[in-house]
């Protein structure tokens, strides 16, 4: 996943480790100019971004609990997110279709 934020770039790599396990490898990529202007905005910047992740890290803990209750019970639910946890996804994407038309 790449992710383009002011002053910054990360490239998020997700490996799977086992069917229950994965590990994300995070890059951080500034400009020069930063670096050398505002030193300290690397740690305040991945203080923040990994704040961000913990918070996913916690969702997509829930969503495969849930997911693993829904296999033993044999049942299944197909979907992109998770209906009470992303309820925002739907409305970017229908933002995004209307401001964007194909």
């Amino acid at each position: 996943m790449i992710e383009v934020y002011p002053y910054m770039i990360t490239i998020s790599t997700v490996t799977p480790t086992s069917p229950h396990h994965c590990i994300n490898h995070i890059d951080f990529l500034y400009p020069k100019l930063v670096l050398e202007y505002y030193p300290d905005y690397p740690k305040i910047s991945q203080t923040s971004y990994l704040e961000t992740a913990h918070e996913d890290d916690r969702l997509c803990e829930s969503i495969h609990q849930g997911k693993k209750i829904l296999f033993n019970q044999q049942e299944q639910e197909m979907g992109i997110s998770h209906p009470n946890l992303e309820k925002g996804i739907f409305y970017f994407h229908q933002f995004y279709k209307n401001y964007f038309p194909e």
